[in-house]
């Protein structure tokens, strides 16, 4: 079942030059502030994948994403809790992941 309650995305923000060359290089888009980029993972059926899918693309972009050019790396998880997707479970893999890329996460629920 997709869960089309769930949003996950990487927003970085950091050297305006060098988002620019994040957006070319990792396809990432301009994000809703000028200066920062992001990408979101729609693709994910549910909340878990997407999150697991956003570290992931972290693991495989450390290099870039610990760039001194790069202020600040977010991932952002927002959802409405719902069975059987009441909550999340970030597991060690992830959290060493998200750690490597000095990515935080900000974690959102909406209720009905």
């Amino acid at each position: 079942m997709d869960e089309k309650w769930s949003a996950v995305s990487l927003t970085v923000d950091g050297d305006p030059e060098y988002l620019v060359y994040l957006r070319d290089v990792l396809g990432l888009a301009r994000g809703k502030r000028s200066e920062a980029s992001s990408i979101d993972f729609r693709d994910a059926r549910t909340v878990g994948d997407k999150v697991a899918a956003a570290a992931d693309f972290v693991s495989r972009h450390t290099a870039e994403l610990v760039d001194p050019r790069v202020s600040d790396a977010i991932i952002r998880v927002g959802w409405t809790p719902r069975s059987p997707q009441d909550g999340l479970f970030l597991d060690v893999e992830t959290i060493a992941a998200l750690y490597r890329a000095r990515c935080s996460i900000a974690i959102d629920t909406y209720l009905d």
